[in-house]
């Protein structure tokens, strides 16, 4: 999901967590192909428990 949000919105700086939770859910995706309601909620869970994550140095 994430390449063909960057196809869209190419930010050559940086993407970060409102960007990925923004490809996550886009209306232009099928009805079909997008993810369940738990999907989501999980996905978004470990999405913002990794964007908490101290810098790797």
């Amino acid at each position: 999901m994430i390449y063909a949000y960057n196809a869209i919105h190419w930010d050559r700086v940086h993407l970060g967590l409102a960007d990925l939770l923004d490809a996550a859910t886009p209306t232009w995706i099928p009805k079909a192909h997008r993810p369940t309601q738990a999907d989501l909620s999980a996905f978004t869970d470990r999405a913002m428990k990794t964007a908490d994550l101290p810098p790797h140095r």
